[in-house]
């Protein structure tokens, strides 16, 4: 699967392990990770080469998840103002154009 974040680092900072036994499972974590993915894809638009922005946001929202998940609370995954900002310039910085800028009328 692709994904901006690294795993080892997801790790790193949830501070337990995680395996097949733990809560979330390994396998948990990836599927957190890919729906991290595609939330930042549908926000700029569609996937894109990683950088450290892609990889900060990403990570930043699967160790959310994983840390609400493995103490029994709700997390809706959801982009913040300061991961939008960061998204957005991410956008501003390849030229990109948001979904959100097309406009589909007749003139």
């Amino acid at each position: 699967m692709t994904t901006y974040s690294d795993i080892d680092d997801i790790k790193a900072l949830i501070g337990f392990t995680l395996d097949e036994n733990s809560r979330p499972t390994l396998l948990n974590a990836a599927k957190i990770q890919g729906q991290a993915y595609r939330l930042i894809n549908g926000y700029i638009g569609k996937a894109r080469t990683p950088d450290d922005n892609l990889k900060a946001v990403e990570t930043d929202l699967v160790v959310a998840a994983i840390l609400a998940i493995h103490n029994k609370k709700a997390y809706p995954m959801r982009l913040t103002e300061e991961h939008m900002v960061i998204l957005d310039d991410y956008m501003d910085e390849e030229e990109l154009v948001s979904s959100e800028d097309i406009y589909y009328g007749y003139d």
